[in-house]
């Protein structure tokens, strides 16, 4: 499918992105583009970024940026979400706004490869519901090739859930009462943050031989260390995981501290089907 939206100079998230919904950003690189030749590999056909909840498109674009810099040959799908999507919105809305990620995704080719970056409980939450959308439509698993998740999955607790859902938010009264809304309603019904920690190891959503990268920290207050490395033990019996591991940055702040040894991680998972080291972990100090 052609997506025939023009790409916006002023878009707050870079050069060339064209907003295709409320939720759903899309950029293809230039023609002229040429690959770095930072990785072995050739340059994914397809990134897909699932942002942190609230997520600030200037702090998300550096992202972009960065992948601009590492694959610009790739085309870059861009996944936001927000806490009024969980409090207020129908899930049937949702699943409209996401309709054009849907359809990207169903147009990659079986030798085309994507790359799927996931932030936070927000991006697990968003990718989550993308899959088992995906599935309902195709009877397939996401078409992805590697992942990797930055600071997540997390499991459950009340304190961490109510602080990672009014992140970004005004820090007053008002945004704690909101996480605390969130927590009632959600878990009231299903726990979907406990649904999308596990969704990652059932292979009716994600592939399972899809090499996997967690980037997280010892000082993450929202995302603890200790559950990220439980899911990628868990994670080791489906294939190759590495860890990059961080001692001082913050919740999806760890590209900032050490850019260059993130994004050479980046590729060396990209690479990972030429470079050996399943369960490899770097320490980023």
């Amino acid at each position: 499918m052609t997506h025939t939206s023009m790409p916006s100079d002023t878009n707050p998230y870079g050069h060339g992105f064209t907003n295709l919904s409320p939720t759903v950003i899309y950029r293809t690189p230039p023609k002229t583009a040429t690959p770095s030749h930072q990785a072995i590999s050739k340059d994914p056909h397809l990134i897909v970024l699932a942002t942190w909840l609230n997520a600030e498109p200037k702090h998300v674009a550096q992202y972009a940026l960065g992948y601009q810099r590492l694959f610009p040959t790739s085309r870059i799908l861009l996944v936001t979400t927000a806490t009024t999507h969980f409090l207020f919105q129908p899930t049937g809305q949702r699943i409209q706004e996401l309709g054009p990620a849907l359809e990207i995704l169903q147009d990659v080719q079986n030798t085309e490869k994507v790359l799927l970056h996931i932030f936070s409980s927000g991006g697990t939450c968003a990718m989550y519901q993308l899959a088992s959308e995906y599935r309902t439509q195709t009877g397939k698993c996401l078409p992805v090739s590697k992942i990797v998740f930055d600071s997540c999955p997390g499991t459950v607790g009340y304190a961490s859930t109510v602080a990672a859902f009014s992140v970004n938010l005004p820090k007053n009264l008002i945004a704690w009462g909101i996480g605390n809304a969130f927590y009632r309603v959600v878990f009231g019904r299903e726990n979907v943050v406990q649904l999308a920690y596990e969704g990652f190891w059932n292979e009716q959503l994600f592939p399972r031989n899809a090499a996997r990268l967690y980037v997280y920290s010892l000082k993450d207050e929202l995302i603890r260390a200790q559950d990220v490395e439980v899911h990628a033990e868990a994670t080791t019996r489906m294939g190759q995981v590495r860890k990059l591991r961080y001692r001082d940055s913050v919740h999806v702040g760890h590209m900032f501290q050490d850019p260059s040894k993130y994004w050479g991680n980046v590729a060396s998972l990209w690479d990972s089907d030429y470079l050996s080291g399943p369960g490899l972990i770097t320490l980023a100090w």
